[in-house]
């Protein structure tokens, strides 16, 4: 089971975006900086877009992961060999690490790139 990279890598991955996701929801950023949060030229536009992009980059993050933690039985599931099973895992990875991004940015478009 720990050598199967369709259970090793989503269980890691997803487990990592869930306790950043909880860190950042309970000690988000108190203002703009380019060290910590979730930082993007539209997020850092202003501080009231900062805020609302921290608290739902943050729940996001959580929700994802959660998603992308119920892909594991995928290991069970499919046996291919090494070389398929990180083809797969990391494609899964990298679309379930990117999805709570772009929910983010669209998010924050409706919301401050409207008001104009």
């Amino acid at each position: 089971m720990f050598e199967n990279a369709l259970f090793v890598i989503p269980v890691t991955t997803s487990l990592i975006c869930i306790g950043t996701g909880y860190y950042m929801l309970k000690k988000p950023p108190k203002s703009i900086n380019h060290f910590y949060g979730y930082r993007t030229n539209r997020s850092m536009k202003s501080e009231e877009a900062w805020k609302f992009s921290q608290k739902y980059a943050a729940k996001s993050m959580i929700k994802w992961g959660f998603y992308y933690l119920l892909t594991t039985p995928l290991a069970f599931i499919i046996e291919p060999n090494l070389m398929w099973e990180i083809s797969i895992a990391l494609g899964l990875m990298f679309l379930f690490v990117f999805i709570p991004i772009f929910k983010t940015e669209r998010a924050l478009k409706q919301k401050f790139d409207e008001k104009k």
